[in-house]
């Protein structure tokens, strides 16, 4: 849905893994989003995985 509207918010942050639990992702999550504050400030789809994280800045732009 998120990609179809085009829109530019709200930022959404995905957690990805077998163990979703909060003592494993909190330190991974709390550190993301103090480096990418600008990005979610501005809109942006975060996906987290352990040892991986990617960002994407919406609205997503088809090239």
């Amino acid at each position: 849905m998120l990609a179809s509207s085009g829109a530019a918010g709200p930022s959404v942050v995905q957690l990805r893994g077998g163990d979703l639990r909060p003592e494993v992702f909190a330190p991974l999550l709390i550190a993301t989003v103090s480096q990418m504050a600008s990005e979610l400030e501005s809109g942006a789809l975060i996906t987290l995985e352990p040892g991986r994280q990617r960002v994407r800045v919406l609205p997503f732009i088809e090239e």
